[in-house]
């Protein structure tokens, strides 16, 4: 995953963050060079710990990817060139889809256009990480478990607009990606969790429209 973002020619720098000490990242990373960073935490953190070590950067734009996801330089390159058409929105490739009756369908890939949620990837300006830790305060939860693990709802909200995906063709991903202990999703109350927290961060951004107008 390193090497191929490193061959992404609009990725200027690559930060890899073991969030999980008890496993020794340093035993497969056996290659160093100058724009790659890796970071071992010393203690357990969420996945959403990288949006904490993004404010830490002077990036004008980020790109997060997951460690489940296979792509090719030339898709990720493809993601990166569509954010700066748009940087206030965030890019993708892979998410969720709000149906009419309320309910979402999973897992929605090769398409273009406005999506709900974006899943897995996500690339995006500067303005959304600050936006994204400001609708932490606002829901009051910077410090919830639920908060941290569902945080590509958090920025989906944080843009002007929907966030958009593109149709990027094949990937792959890890033979791990939906297997019981492992993948975060096959937890119990994942989804439930996630429905009530859109719908709280959606009922937010209601309110924000109405005092914009009133």
């Amino acid at each position: 995953l390193a090497r191929m973002l490193l061959q992404v020619p609009l990725i200027e720098r690559v930060i890899i963050s073991n969030n999980n000490p008890a496993c020794d990242l340093s035993r497969f990373l056996r290659f160093s060079h100058p724009r790659l960073t890796f970071l071992q935490q010393p203690v357990e953190r969420p996945c959403a710990y990288r949006y904490f070590i993004a404010l830490e950067t002077k990036a004008d734009y980020l790109l997060f990817i997951d460690d489940d996801l296979f792509l090719l330089p030339s898709q990720v390159q493809k993601v990166c060139e569509e954010t700066l058409k748009n940087p206030s929105v965030v890019h993708g490739m892979f998410g969720q889809e709000l149906l009419h009756n309320g309910l979402f369908r999973h897992g929605v890939s090769n398409r273009d256009g406005r999506i709900d949620i974006l899943n897995r990837i996500y690339a995006f300006g500067r303005p959304l990480l600050d936006r994204w830790h400001a609708l932490l305060e606002e829901a009051g939860l910077r410090n919830e478990k639920s908060a941290m693990r569902n945080d590509d709802i958090f920025l989906a909200f944080s843009g002007h607009g929907l966030p958009t995906s593109h149709n990027v063709g094949f990937y792959l991903d890890c033979c791990s990606q939906d297997e019981e202990g492992i993948a975060v999703w096959r937890e119990e109350d994942f989804f439930p969790s996630r429905d009530r927290l859109y719908k709280k961060l959606h009922a937010l951004r209601l309110l924000s429209d109405v005092s914009g107008t009133s």
